[in-house]
């Protein structure tokens, strides 16, 4: 009787090691690479003979990011600046992650024939940043049409206006709508699958349009972003040298890979360093004078330049009271140097002249004066000026800024 009681017992046990064991591997299987963030949820039930309903149990599993080192492509070739010159350069930044992750940011500059060191730092959207999140996901079920499928809760900072990449191909989430982890009651026993997140993505450029089954399950997606290093150079220590600035930066993971540590990118062994070459600035500022009205004043005129067709001097010039003197002012960039930008000319006419209305011009085209005053005067807080081929406050290497005006001796 005993022995039939045991067997009875044994027979039992084994019956709720298969349901148990039943209910853990009957589900879908698991993906190869699971998204960080997703709820692994599993219940199992207890039946034997002559109870009542069975009981339930269940419990909750929460996958974490595995760190892996974000895609990182440098947009912008070495710069020459002048002394003091700022440089900027683009890093598009993709998550290879199945998940969220935030990297720490640090840089570090080894500097050669400079005066001092630089400034360095990294901006998102234009505003400094000491870390950069990306969100990243991997999709759980085949894409619909204009759609991806991801698990519930994977998609923390994936939001609207983000762009993804998706083998290479870019999109922006117009649309995000959260799922719901798989659960169960305890009570019923029923388990409600799990509801995946959907991401609505629209195709950037010459990307695909998601259609149904293009993308499948398990492909991995990442946050792509554009930081700016912006390198505020010094000064070379000597006039004759060119100095260096060679800015190398580390993202460091705050996830952690399978072995437990966390991920570092180093641009140093990724070869996406910057240099920002440093000149000295050679821009110069150059005034000549002539007599407009009687030529007689510059017979004794020295130091002879052109400015628009017309000669000017840089000494020697006479006049006498209600003459016209008409003054070139250039400014000017060497050959080879890079374009000076932000470029503005101030100049108020002298005592014992008054300035003659409307006669102020820029490489020859003429500039209207500002409330009866020329364009130039420091009450109008300068005029932006260009070289010819230089957009507003841009003086190109190898060319002028040139600026005429006029007025009266009293």
């Amino acid at each position: 009787m005993r022995m039939q009681k045991m067997k009875k017992m044994n027979v039992l046990a084994q019956g709720v090691s298969l349901a148990i064991i039943a209910a853990a591997f009957g589900s879908a299987p698991a993906l190869a690479n699971t998204a960080g963030g997703a709820t692994i949820h599993n219940a199992a039930s207890l039946t034997y003979s002559g109870g009542g309903a069975p009981i339930v149990a269940a419990v909750n599993v929460a996958v974490q990011t595995i760190a892996s080192a974000p895609s990182i492509v440098k947009n912008t070739a070495d710069i020459t600046v002048i002394s003091y010159g700022t440089a900027d350069y683009q890093f598009v930044v993709t998550s290879t992650s199945n998940g969220s992750d935030a990297f720490a940011l640090s840089l570090s500059s080894v500097d050669t024939d400079t005066a001092g060191t630089p400034g360095i730092s990294f901006l998102l959207g234009g505003s400094p940043v000491a870390s950069v999140t990306l969100g990243a996901s991997v999709t759980s079920a085949a894409s619909g049409a204009g759609v991806v499928f991801i698990p519930a809760g994977s998609q923390t900072n994936l939001n609207i206006t983000d762009v993804v990449s998706i083998g290479g191909d870019l999109y922006t989430i117009t649309a995000v709508t959260a799922g719901t982890a798989a659960s169960t009651d305890l009570v019923s026993g029923v388990t409600t699958a799990e509801v995946p997140t959907e991401l609505v993505l629209s195709p950037i450029g010459g990307a695909p349009a998601i259609t149904l089954g293009s993308v499948p399950a398990g492909t991995q997606l990442g946050e792509q972003v554009t930081l700016t290093q912006r390198v505020v150079a010094s000064a070379p220590s000597s006039p004759t040298l060119t100095a260096t600035h060679t800015v190398s930066f580390t993202g460091t993971s705050t996830a952690t890979d399978f072995a437990g540590s966390v991920v570092v990118y180093d641009s140093a062994v990724a070869g996406t360093n910057t240099i920002t070459y440093v000149i000295t600035n050679t821009t110069t500022l150059n005034k000549f004078v002539r007599n407009a009205s009687r030529p007689a004043g510059n017979v004794a005129g020295a130091g002879a330049v052109t400015c628009n067709a017309v000669t000017f001097y840089s000494s020697g010039v006479s006049t006498k009271s209600g003459d016209t003197l008409e003054y070139c002012l250039r400014a000017t960039v060497a050959s080879g140097e890079p374009t000076l930008t932000g470029a503005v000319v101030t100049d108020d006419v002298p005592p014992y002249t008054v300035y003659v209305a409307n006669s102020t011009s820029l490489n020859g085209a003429s500039i209207a004066d500002e409330s009866g005053v020329s364009p130039v005067a420091s009450v109008n807080g300068g005029l932006d000026v260009n070289s010819p081929s230089g957009a507003a406050g841009e003086i190109v290497g190898g060319e002028s800024a040139v600026v005429v005006l006029q007025a009266t001796v009293q």
